[in-house]
């Protein structure tokens, strides 16, 4: 897959290994994979501490989704009433 070009022409670089042949990751499969990973009780905290997610930009590294893209992912999470946010 070629990189795609961004302003003035320059190369963008992107966060999705090149060759896998695995289509790019969507908001729905990430969110998929987060509800799971919720749901098993993967960023569970100890004792009474609050569990907290990655944050946007570690999901973004991870899932080689833009943080916008991220940020979607989280609204559905939230309003399906799996995660809530809190300022802070």
């Amino acid at each position: 897959m070629p990189a795609m070009t961004g302003w003035y022409g320059l190369a963008m670089p992107t966060n999705r290994p090149r060759g896998t042949g695995n289509p790019p990751p969507t908001v729905e499969s990430v969110a998929a994979d987060l509800r799971q990973r919720v749901l098993a009780g993967e960023f569970r905290a100890e004792g009474d501490a609050p569990a907290y997610l990655p944050s946007a930009r570690e999901l973004s590294d991870h899932y080689g989704l833009s943080r916008q893209a991220i940020g979607r992912v989280i609204g559905t999470l939230k309003a399906e009433g799996l995660i809530v946010s809190r300022p802070g």
